[in-house]
């Protein structure tokens, strides 16, 4: 009986761990640049595996880089860059443009 309790409270704290990756982020914050409505967007620009869609950042809309590979958004710089948070203008300040981004002519 000793060993069955055991047991069951080490399958309970298991399942009851948090599903985070080494980074500090989960699935669920990942966002993908087809979630983005693009109907106000400029063409993608493609600088290697990264793409940047504008999406009016001249008036304070977002600009978005994001892996063309996953089409994950690596950074949203623009607008909000403005307004917001502490963990968001960090972002701004280091991630737009991300280290990755190689252009200089876009």
């Amino acid at each position: 009986m000793k060993n069955i309790t055991i047991l069951l409270l080490c399958i309970s704290v298991l399942s009851a761990c948090d599903n985070d990756k080494n980074d500090g982020t989960n699935d669920n914050d990942v966002r993908y640049i087809s979630s983005i409505d693009q109907s106000m967007c400029d063409d993608v620009v493609v600088c290697g595996d990264l793409g940047k869609l504008d999406c009016g950042s001249a008036v304070d809309g977002p600009l978005y880089y994001f892996n063309l590979l996953n089409e994950e958004i690596i950074s949203e710089c623009g607008g909000i860059c403005f307004a917001s948070g502490p963990d968001q203008q960090e972002i701004c300040e280091t991630m737009c443009p991300p280290k990755e981004w190689s252009c200089t002519n876009s």
